[in-house]
């Protein structure tokens, strides 16, 4: 919360000219100037959120991250096994959460990777993902 106090107070006093426009915005009774301003202002609190989130991203694992890594060490499981193994729906967010981030960061990889959708479709752990189980 004070991030985003010093973020806005950061804003406010980068744009001064703001102040002489909300008091004419008021006076001819147009809310416009202020709403752009504020909508304005958490875009940018926004923007540097997801980049601090994408700067500590790979720092930690979670524990279902390292259930599903942990379920590729000894076999080449399908999708299904992966989900059933680790207790979780085999179903797309949970795909979206659990697997597809760690193709696309290079921890598993497919073994059908030019059709991802494949019946016979497993998944195996690559050198970086060993690495990360240790």
């Amino acid at each position: 919360m004070t991030f985003l106090k010093i973020s806005l107070i950061k804003k406010f006093t980068k744009n001064l000219h703001d102040f002489t426009l909300f008091d004419e915005a008021r006076n001819a009774d147009d809310s416009a100037p202020f709403i752009e301003f504020t909508l304005s202002a958490l875009l940018d609190i926004v923007k540097i959120q997801e980049k601090h989130r994408d700067e500590h991203r790979d720092e930690s694992v979670s524990g279902e991250t390292l259930s599903v890594l942990k379920a590729l060490e000894e076999k080449s499981p399908s999708r299904n096994e992966i989900f059933s193994e680790i207790g979780l729906k085999n179903d797309f967010r949970a795909f979206k959460r659990n697997i597809e981030p760690l193709t696309i960061k290079g921890y598993i990889e497919m073994t059908v990777p030019d059709k991802p959708s494949s019946k016979l479709q497993k998944y195996v752990l690559t050198k970086k993902g060993r690495e990360l189980c240790k």
